[in-house]
């Protein structure tokens, strides 16, 4: 016998029970009787037989009449009860079959249930690792601000430091400005002083010189004088010769004058230039001790600056590239908290694919239970085959291992290299 699995919930009509053919028996007895009541005037009149004859006529086609209903009744009786028997029978393998079904209907439900579940956990697993993922980054990134804002912090010091320097250079620098120029003035006035001192003993040695010229020309004339004395004597004879005599004594005596004149302009040009060097001499003497010392201070002075100078540069080039350091290590963990956070993306895909999954199953329970109620047809597909369906649907090759070691299937590495995960 073929079971129709689209059978309606009413399976079957149940016989009729004995006591209503009785009184359906009874009812065609009665009907028959009064039939015969009715038909015995007529037959009596039409055939003309005698009222025995009539009588037992009337009675055999009464019996006729009743055996023909009883038989009627009975066959009908009989073909209910077989009718009843077949169709008990085929509720028999119509419930079996129903069992079967809900039997394998229960375990792609449990199957079903189980994948989806086991998306579920998947989902929230990895929201808890993403989520401890971003705390963890956002707390490394709030050790590195807080670190950042201590650097910052030092080199605010450092650079106040470096203000305090500056300005103690400037202070510096200005005292150093001022002994440059108190220093200059002091050498201006010095040289000046020199120069007035070297141009008066210039004048006053100008001055000798006419002195000592005249003397020599005196010497010259007294020489001269000498000469003609001596010529003069020379003519009167021997009365001239005594004033001969005092003539050679002037001109030795003015020989005498004109080379003490010449040794006088010699000594004091000798002195002048003394004088000068012995001035240039002290003055440089001056510079030497004064300026080396006052250079050699400013000298230590700059030395000790631009070493403050260089401390102060090298801590805040340290600083630089620690915050640098610092400024690249909190990019990259915002970059990557970023990234970690687009897990939502990969999170609705996937509860996406779960919410489909329960659709598909209510969809199907739906479609089952109007099957049960006689109103509708059995479900199309089986859970197996939505859940084959629900498989090609996945982006994800977490997605794909999960479900297939629900089902206890192995996951194909082809499959696996061809589906690649879609973030929108």
């Amino acid at each position: 016998m073929k079971i129709d699995l689209n059978y309606p919930g009413k399976l079957f009509d149940p016989p009729e029970p004995p006591a209503l053919l009785i009184k359906k028996l009874l009812a065609a007895i009665v009907i028959v009787s009064v039939c015969a009541y009715v038909v015995y005037p007529w037959l009596h009149k039409w055939i003309g037989l005698p009222s025995r004859l009539e009588i037992a006529l009337t009675g055999a086609v009464a019996s006729i009449q009743v055996l023909a209903g009883a038989i009627y009744l009975f066959k009908k009786h009989v073909a209910i009860a077989f009718t009843a028997l077949a169709m008990h029978n085929q509720c028999s393998a119509q419930a079996k079959c129903i069992r079967v079904e809900y039997h394998k209907t229960v375990l792609d439900l449990s199957k079903y249930n189980a994948v989806l579940g086991s998306q579920l956990k998947e989902v929230s697993m990895q929201t808890e690792t993403a989520v401890l993922g971003v705390i963890g980054r956002m707390a490394n990134i709030h050790h590195q601000t807080c670190s950042q804002i201590d650097r910052i912090g030092s080199s605010s010091e450092k650079s106040m430091e470096l203000i305090t320097v500056m300005q103690d250079h400037i202070h510096k620098n200005q005292k150093v400005i001022e002994a440059l120029n108190v220093f200059s003035g002091s050498q201006a006035d010095h040289l000046t002083d020199n120069l007035l001192r070297i141009e008066k003993l210039s004048e006053r040695m100008e001055q000798m010189r006419p002195m000592v010229e005249d003397i020599s020309a005196i010497a010259d004339r007294t020489k001269l004088l000498a000469l003609n004395a001596k010529i003069e004597a020379a003519r009167a004879g021997e009365a001239g010769r005594g004033f001969s005599v005092v003539a050679e004594e002037v001109r030795n005596l003015s020989d005498q004058t004109h080379r003490l004149a010449r040794e006088i302009a010699d000594r004091i040009t000798q002195v002048a230039g003394q004088a000068l060097t012995e001035t240039e001499n002290a003055r440089q003497k001056m510079a030497n001790n004064e300026d080396a010392q006052k250079f050699k201070t400013m000298a230590d002075d700059m030395l000790a600056v631009e070493g403050r100078f260089q401390a102060a540069a090298g801590h805040l080039e340290e600083i630089i590239e620690g915050v640098d350091g610092a400024n690249r290590v909190i990019v990259e963990e915002v970059s990557t908290a970023l990234g970690e956070i687009q897990f939502q993306d990969v999170l609705r895909q996937r509860l996406e694919h779960v919410n489909t999954g329960l659709d598909i199953q209510s969809e199907f329970a739906q479609e089952t239970l109007h099957w049960l109620e006689g109103r509708g047809q059995s479900p199309t597909k089986r859970l197996d085959a939505h859940l084959d369906e629900l498989k090609e649907t996945y982006v994800m090759q977490e997605q794909r291992t999960t479900h297939d070691t629900v089902l206890g299937v192995q996951t194909s590495a082809a499959g696996a290299s061809n589906k690649k995960i879609e973030l929108f």
